[in-house]
């Protein structure tokens, strides 16, 4: 038997149960959809795009590179996590998965994936947002960070649970 068979067949089925609860939220906007859908999303991993920062040196050279060549840059690399605003509004862009990120906008970023909680603590560092959006393409939920951030009291409650 195959030990990663298991682990394949949990990760669909908590990315079919968070799809699913996402989409009971969509429907049925209410503590009732939201506590669950939250729950499921802190204990998921998530994907965030990011939007490499490199000097026009180690750009040029990364371009004129054949693929599979190795390159070595001069500079130092950063990512930075991608922004998107709607209106007068900035949310933090995180996606349940691959398939619900088009195409052009997966190709023009880095994605990282990372646990939701990780995810928040890095939308928390950056000034200007006003919350997190999840799957900003199809079916988006746009949380502000007063909603978002009852991941972190579920997470309470889950250890205050345990020690009882």
């Amino acid at each position: 038997a195959n030990p990663m068979a298991n682990n394949v067949s949990n990760v669909i089925n908590d990315d079919i149960i968070l799809v699913k609860l996402k989409q009971d939220f969509i429907r049925n906007k209410c503590d009732g959809t939201l506590m669950p859908f939250l729950k499921c999303l802190r204990d998921s991993k998530i994907i965030v795009p990011m939007t490499m920062d490199m000097s026009e040196a180690d750009l040029a050279k990364m371009e004129s590179a054949a693929d599979g060549e190795s390159i070595e840059l001069t500079d130092e690399v950063k990512l930075r996590p991608e922004i998107l605003a709607g209106g007068d509004k900035k949310f933090f862009p995180v996606f349940t998965m691959e398939k619900y990120i088009p195409a052009d906008f997966a190709d023009s970023h880095s994605l990282m994936t990372m646990p939701m909680v990780a995810a928040l603590n890095m939308a928390h560092r950056i000034d200007g947002l006003n919350g997190i959006v999840i799957d900003a393409f199809t079916h988006s939920v746009g949380l502000p960070f007063a909603l978002a951030d009852r991941i972190y009291m579920l997470g309470d409650m889950d250890k205050a649970d345990k020690e009882e």
